[in-house]
């Protein structure tokens, strides 16, 4: 009966008892008490290992792994931060530049011709037969929104430093920045097409460079076409200028968001502390 209950195995296994080095004192680990793998093993595991100090920038430890690293990354973006200041200064300044005389312009043009348009001789005024504005109108309302944002933030250089500067430049974060540095990129780009296309002939800017204008000008001496010739096409090349200072002004941001997120990358790969270091927050859109 036995032998149906415990059947013989293949191979003999010995007792404990037959090995001479057996004692009854031994003790044996259980399985499920066994130390658990490090593949596994959870951060709260009492066999982890004891987590590594946080590199403090606030109080630099010359001694800390992660010291030296620190700090050629902080010289490195020093120099970056230095660099993307100079940019945005330079282009916040040109683009107020530009923009005021692309308003000064065409409001000059245009009330040169609201001042001058009832006047007739020989059964004509001085101006084009059907004069449309549109294209004056479109670049000094794109140049006087230009003015208006310019100098809200050069103001808040001014009165609040850079970092009111910054707050005025980049009210929703960097990313949200660069989408309106790309729409006002488009505006403009759209701004000097269209006052391209609009010089016709009747238009201010085509009329005051027609051979037509020439000819009238003995009877018009009040206008003086080649000046206003010379002030349009001069309008153009800046709408031009202020497409390229634009587009420097999305790289330059786009730069800042770079520097932005390489800045967190080290911090994260470095354990810093209390996300101090390279800095947190607006400052670090390269204020």
């Amino acid at each position: 009966m036995a032998s149906y209950l415990y059947p013989p195995s293949k191979t003999h296994q010995p007792l404990p008892q037959d090995d001479p080095s057996y004692s009854s004192n031994a003790t044996y680990s259980s399985p499920s008490l066994s130390s658990p793998s490090p593949k596994f093993e959870s951060k709260f595991s009492p066999y982890s290992s004891p987590p590594q100090t946080l590199y403090d920038p606030m109080t630099p430890d010359p001694s800390h792994p992660h010291h030296a690293h620190y700090q050629t990354h902080r010289l490195a973006d020093t120099t970056r931060k230095r660099r993307i200041r100079i940019l945005k200064l330079v282009s916040r300044l040109g683009t107020l530049g530009l923009a005021l005389y692309g308003v000064a312009s065409q409001a000059l043009t245009l009330e040169k011709y609201l001042t001058t348009r009832n006047i007739i001789r020989d059964g004509r005024d001085p101006w084009a037969k059907d004069t449309y504005l549109w294209p004056t109108i479109l670049l000094l309302s794109t140049s006087a929104l230009t003015v208006l944002v310019s100098l809200a933030t050069i103001v808040s250089y001014l009165f609040s430093g850079v970092k009111g500067a910054n707050r005025v430049s980049s009210r929703a974060g960097v990313p949200m920045t660069v989408t309106e540095n790309l729409a006002h990129l488009a505006v403009w780009i759209a701004t000097a097409i269209g006052y391209k296309l609009g010089k016709t002939g009747s238009d201010l800017w085509g009329w005051s460079c027609d051979p037509k204008a020439d000819a009238i000008q003995e009877i018009f001496p009040e206008v003086n076409f080649s000046f206003f010739c010379g002030v349009q096409t001069g309008s153009w090349v800046v709408s031009l200028a202020q497409v390229v200072l634009v587009a420097v002004t999305v790289a330059v941001w786009a730069y800042a968001w770079r520097r932005e997120r390489r800045r967190k990358e080290v911090r994260r790969s470095m354990g810093v502390a209390n996300g101090q270091g390279l800095g947190v927050g607006m400052e670090g859109y390269g204020a």
